[in-house]
C-alpha cells in the first residue's frame, strides 16, 4: 500500500503490537494512529505527504499510544493541515529530518519522556504550540514563519530553545 487517496484511522486497537505501513508514501485525507495501547512504535519510513498541497484540514494525529518509545517518519516532508503529537507517554524519540512545510499548525503536547524536540520545518501556516512537552531541549533551526500564534508554555524542564532562522509570527509570541 503505497497511496490511499483518503484518509487512514488506526484507533482503539488496544492489543496491537505492531504496525506496518512501510510503503505508505502519502495519504489524500487525514493520518490518525490513536488509542493503540500496546503498539511499541509508530513508523512510517516512507511517508511523505499528508493531504494534498492546498487543503488545511488534513490531519497527522499521533496520540495516546501508550507504549510507542519511537515516532519516526524519515521522509515525511509535509502535513498540508496540523501535525499533532500528544500524550505518547513513553516515546524518547521524534524523528521528522525532512519535514519542511506544516500547512496550519503543529501541537506537540504531554509526550513525558520526550527530552528534545528536533523540527527542521522552515513555514507553518497558522499555529505552533509545545505545552506540556518536558523537553528540555525545542530546536527549530530552519523555522522562518508561522502565520499566527507561537506558544511555548507549561514547558517545566525547557532550559533552551532556539528558532535562529525565524523571521515572522503573524499574530502572538507567547
Amino acid at each position: 500500500l503505497e497511496t490511499v487517496g483518503g484518509s487512514i484511522a488506526v484507533q482503539y486497537n488496544l492489543a496491537m503490537e505492531t504496525l506496518d505501513l512501510s510503503s505508505l508514501t502519502s495519504t489524500g485525507g487525514f493520518l490518525s494512529i490513536y488509542v493503540n495501547d500496546s503498539l511499541s512504535e509508530v513508523d512510517l519510513p516512507s511517508l511523505a505527504t499528508v493531504g494534498p498541497e492546498d487543503a488545511s484540514n488534513n490531519v497527522l494525529y499521533v496520540r495516546l499510544n501508550g507504549s510507542a518509545s519511537r515516532i519516526s517518519m524519515p521522509e515525511l516532508l509535509r502535513v498540508s493541515g496540523v501535525l499533532k503529537i500528544s500524550s505518547n507517554h513513553r516515546a524518547t524519540e521524534l524523528a521528522m529530518p525532512k519535514l519542511e512545510t506544516i500547512g496550519h499548525g503543529l501541537y506537540v503536547s504531554y509526550n513525558a519522556r520526550l527530552d528534545t524536540i528536533e523540527l527542521p520545518v522552515t513555514q507553518i501556516g497558522r499555529w505552533l504550540y509545545f505545552d506540556h512537552t518536558n523537553a528540555t531541549s525545542i530546536s527549530l533551526p530552519r523555522l522562518e514563519r508561522v502565520g499566527d500564534n507561537f506558544e511555548v508554555i507549561f514547558n517545566e524542564a525547557l532550559t533552551d530553545i532556539s528558532a535562529p532562522a525565524l523571521t515572522s509570527v503573524g499574530a502572538g509570541l507567547v
